[in-house]
C-alpha cells in the first residue's frame, strides 16, 4: 500500500500525456528526482526508473532471458492508471477528447 499512496501524493501537473491511440499510451511524469517515461503498449506497462528496471528484472529472471516484460508496478505506473482514470471521470471522456 505504500507504494500506492506515494503514486497518489504525485500530483496530476506532474503528468503530461504525450501519446496515445488505441495501443500505446506514453506519459511523461515529472518528480523531485527525474522526469520518467511510463508507456503501455501490446497490454503491458512499463517504465524507465530504477526501482522498476531492479525489482521488474528480478521477480521476471528466466522469463525472456532477463528481459523485463512488464508484471511489476513501480509507483509512477500507478500514478499513469490513476491519472488516466481521472481523464475519464472528468470533462474528458476519451483519450481522443483529450487530445483534442
Amino acid at each position: 500500500m505504500k507504494k500506492l499512496e506515494m503514486a497518489y501524493n504525485i500530483p496530476d501537473s506532474a503528468v503530461v500525456l504525450d501519446w496515445a491511440d488505441e495501443e500505446e499510451v506514453h506519459l511523461f511524469i515529472t518528480t523531485s528526482n527525474d522526469e520518467y517515461q511510463v508507456t503501455y503498449v501490446n497490454g503491458l506497462w512499463r517504465c524507465n526508473c530504477s526501482d522498476y528496471h531492479y525489482r521488474g528484472t528480478k521477480t521476471m529472471r528466466g522469463l525472456n532471458h532477463g528481459d523485463i516484460v512488464g508484471s511489476y508496478c513501480c509507483k509512477h505506473i500507478l500514478k499513469a492508471i490513476m491519472y488516466l482514470s481521472s481523464l475519464k471521470d472528468g470533462a474528458y471522456k476519451t483519450l481522443d477528447d483529450y487530445l483534442g
